[in-house]
């Protein structure tokens, strides 16, 4: 099965629980506060042979088509987000986030869309994820649900344990299908500028994660190792610009693993003056690239 590399790259719309490994935030809070973001939209844009400077196999393709939305409230909290598809007509993915009391995340739902030959868009499935917090703000546990109608079905729960530090040091999977059962591990080791983790299936080892920090505790380089495995099946570098803005993700993957025309080898990020993102460029195996322009509007402008 190939595997299409998009998380780091593609830019955070899921709010999904971080691990101890450092998070790059392209849309941090305390930013889009600062900036009164309300709406950011992504647009994309696919160049077919961006080696070539003139001629029919330089065309650009889906110009400035809509992928995605996200809507910011007046604190800087993305509370909306979608995903389009058909380049912008219908929706594909909508999220929807809650937070607490000390705007952590406490609730986010996602609703799954389809849009038949009619033009008719029907919600075809909705996911539910229930934060729970320490006294200090880390996360304790995440349970996730699937909801159809006024039902909720319980699927499976994320525990997450730390030391006395703080520091994680096991994620925890269990099934919610009768007896919680734990069907998954996930192990923390850390020594100076260097984090590892393993997945486990009781005694079963699986995929192997490293990565290494810089002093100031940012990724620059992260291994991806699946079962067995002496080499990596994907290694990646993390550049940062002066600023300590991320600049450029590089990707070496092993091609036994990754289908050229779905994966990603270099990602370049431009930011405003101010540190917003505002451009994109992927290039993919192939040769082909996309480009995402970000186009921001604010609350002053109402």
């Amino acid at each position: 099965m190939y595997k299409t590399i998009a998380g780091a790259l593609l830019i955070c719309w899921s709010l999904g629980v971080a691990a101890q490994v450092p998070q790059h935030a392209y849309f941090p809070q305390a930013l889009c506060k600062q900036e009164g973001v309300k709406v950011v939209t992504v647009y994309e844009t696919q160049i077919d042979n961006p080696g070539s400077q003139s001629g029919h196999a330089n065309r650009i393709r889906l110009a400035r088509d809509m992928m995605r939305q996200n809507f910011y409230n007046t604190d800087g909290l993305a509370y909306r987000s979608l995903r389009f598809q058909d380049g912008g007509k219908s929706i594909k993915t909508e999220v929807l986030r809650t937070y607490n009391q000390q705007q952590l995340l406490g609730k986010e739902v996602q609703q799954h869309y389809n849009t038949n030959l009619s033009d008719s868009t029907k919600l075809i499935q909705s996911h539910q994820a229930l934060y729970a917090y320490t006294a200090a703000g880390a996360v304790l546990s995440v349970e996730n649900a699937l909801l159809s109608a006024d039902n909720l079905t319980k699927v499976d729960s994320v525990a997450y344990m730390r030391d006395a530090g703080g520091i994680l040091s096991l994620e925890a999977i269990y099934s919610l299908k009768g007896q919680p059962t734990c069907i998954l591990q996930k192990a923390y080791t850390y020594r100076k500028n260097y984090i590892s983790s393993i997945s486990m299936v009781g005694d079963l080892s699986l995929n192997r994660d490293e990565y290494e920090l810089d002093d100031k505790g940012r990724v620059v380089k992260e291994r991806n190792y699946g079962p067995g495995d002496e080499l990596p099946r994907l290694e990646t570098v993390y550049v940062y610009d002066p600023r300590g803005w991320l600049e450029e993700i590089r990707y070496t993957p092993n091609w036994q693993h990754f289908a050229k025309d779905q994966t990603v080898v270099s990602c370049k990020n431009k930011y405003d003056d101010h540190g917003k993102l505002v451009e994109v460029q992927q290039d993919y195996g192939d040769g082909k690239r996309r480009m995402e322009f970000y186009d921001y509007t604010y609350w002053v402008e109402n």
